[in-house]
């Protein structure tokens, strides 16, 4: 259900790193072409929709597998193949209907991979910013400013109108929420519904630390000088920050790295007078030294 070469083109390049030397079986997936059809071992497709269907027939339905479309004997080479293989897919896949069975159901065929697609999605995760136990989800957040619940929104270098599959919630949302913040670099259709816009600096304008789908925390520095009255994001939350709550904000991106690093484990060697040039990985057996998707 995802085009490596559009969502993850690191992962792509491991992927076909890994027939060409290794003469990895390959099986693809997907209701769409993609890059990887050209050297996969066996090309599954299946109708949009069908995806329950189509990950029913990897663990071994036959019936799931007639109504996806797949022939019994693709079908069944596939699920054979499936047990304990490495299953990749991106976050795309929390766009489609019944995606929560969809992930569980994957997870349970073998080494499962479910990769964020954002500059920092994963960096995200690590800091645990997800909905807590009986917090809101995007759709959850869209309906309640759609309905007039939710009386404030925060829009972060985001634009809901264009990222969002149900373009019509989200715009629903942008119309009836009675107070709307946009913060980023670019002018975007969301903005233009705000009731304060935040300019923010663009990535090539802000010092900071990101963290790739791989776990790795990398430096990112700046090489243009923001414009105007653009500022980076940690110091716009700090400057709200001491507004609320008075007390000492950080003063470079380096002091937020450090609060991080003390607050977070795993990211203690990811404090910036330590941090190695090919960045450090938060988990996994190579945790900390410079192999990886950095290669």
């Amino acid at each position: 259900g995802t085009s490596l070469a559009d969502d993850l083109p690191i992962v792509y390049l491991r992927v076909r790193k890994a027939w060409v030397k290794n003469r990895a079986r390959v099986i693809v997936v997907s209701s769409q072409p993609t890059d990887v059809d050209s050297f996969a071992h066996l090309v599954l497709r299946y109708a949009p929709g069908q995806e329950a269907e189509a990950v029913r027939a990897l663990a071994g339905d036959a019936s799931a597998a007639k109504a996806a479309g797949f022939s019994p004997e693709a079908a069944s080479e596939a699920a054979s193949l499936a047990k304990g293989a490495t299953i990749i897919t991106a976050e795309t896949i929390y766009d489609l209907p019944g995606a929560a069975g969809l992930v569980s159901d994957l997870g349970s065929l073998g080494d499962f991979n479910l990769y964020a697609t954002g500059g920092n999605d994963q960096g995200a995760h690590e800091l645990g910013i997800v909905p807590s136990s009986g917090g809101k989800d995007t759709k959850a957040i869209l309906e309640g400013c759609a309905s007039g619940a939710i009386k404030a929104l925060w829009l972060v270098g985001i634009d809901p109108l264009r990222s969002y599959p149900d373009r019509d919630l989200a715009l629903s949302a942008l119309e009836n929420v009675p107070f709307l913040v946009y913060q980023g670099h670019s002018e975007t259709e969301a903005a233009h519904y705000a009731t304060v816009v935040l300019p923010q600096t663009a990535p090539a304008e802000a010092d900071g630390t990101y963290t790739n789908c791989e776990g790795r925390v990398q430096r990112m520095r700046p090489i243009l000088i923001a414009p105007g009255a653009a500022k980076p994001g940690w110091k716009i939350f700090g400057e709200l920050a001491i507004r609320i709550k008075p007390a000492a904000p950080p003063f470079h991106a380096s002091d937020v790295m450090d609060r991080i690093a003390a607050a977070v484990p795993g990211f203690e060697n990811a404090r910036y007078s330590v941090l190695a040039d090919l960045g450090h990985l938060l988990h996994g057996p190579t945790a900390g030294n410079a192999v990886g998707m950095a290669d």
